[in-house]
């Protein structure tokens, strides 16, 4: 089996030319399937996945499973992009850049699976429930969508807007993850619309036992249409480490296996 190759593309404008820097870094082994990880707030394109993308790397060629699978993790600044949608797009971007075996892509890709954590499964929400944004064929060449740590209820992130702005400046998308905010409504409304007439994949959806950056109690906002909750299994808080650590053995690396089965 051949070992997989690697490579990375550095910030640059994203598909619908918004000013939002992005990042990508993709395992390849000459599939026509592809998995993309999407991090979330305070993530980056690698490091948010601990121990996992080293697993892949080193050992998804010796996986029945996974060596039929190319790997792409990709990236955008949590600190200045502007709303979910923007996040969608670059989900998007990469969706049409792989598709199209561009861009630092050297397959057409025809099958896909989404993989999100915190912020970035409300980039992968956005991107299932807008019909007109989504790459040509999505619906028809998506495999699984898997969601950890997603903060359907918002994120207790956004209680400590204050201190961060102070310290980072104006972070626009705070506002949005505040708890029962106006945007997460409003997504969560797009959601049932979306998937009531075009419906995707089951969405598997991982939550933290003492999660408590996604966690809340508006329960109005906890069954999402099209969502299977796994509530308490994957790890004990908001953070991937605990999750991920282990590689092979890890909580993560058994999600990812049963996603691409």
């Amino acid at each position: 089996m051949a070992e997989p190759s690697t490579h990375e593309l550095g910030p640059e404008p994203h598909h619908w030319e918004a000013p939002i820097k992005r990042d990508r870094f993709v395992l390849t082994r000459s599939n026509k399937a592809l998995c993309i990880f999407v991090h979330g707030f305070f993530g980056v394109a690698k490091a948010t996945w601990g121990d996992l993308l080293e697993a892949i790397r080193q050992h998804a060629h010796q996986d029945a499973v996974l060596n039929n699978w190319d790997h792409a993790f990709i990236g955008y600044d949590w600190a200045s992009i502007p709303s979910f949608l923007d996040i969608a797009d670059i989900i998007a971007t990469t969706i049409v850049d792989a598709q199209n075996a561009q861009h630092g892509f050297s397959e057409k890709y025809t099958r896909f699976v989404l993989i999100g954590y915190s912020l970035g499964t409300l980039g992968i929400r956005q991107l299932l429930c807008n019909c007109q944004r989504q790459p040509p064929k999505l619906l028809a060449q998506l495999k699984a969508v898997v969601l950890i740590g997603s903060p359907i209820v918002g994120s207790a992130i956004a209680l400590a807007g204050s201190k961060l702005t102070a310290r980072l400046g104006v972070i626009p998308i705070l506002d949005q993850l505040g708890f029962a905010s106006p945007a997460i409504r409003s997504l969560k409304d797009w959601t049932s619309c979306g998937y009531a007439g075009h419906p995707w994949p089951t969405v598997e959806m991982y939550v933290g036992i003492h999660d408590w950056v996604a966690h809340g109690t508006a329960r109005s906002l906890v069954h999402w249409a099209g969502d299977n909750r796994h509530a308490n299994t994957l790890m004990s808080g908001h953070d991937l480490n605990s999750a991920t650590s282990g590689g092979r053995a890890s909580l993560v690396w058994s999600v990812l296996r049963s996603a691409l089965r």
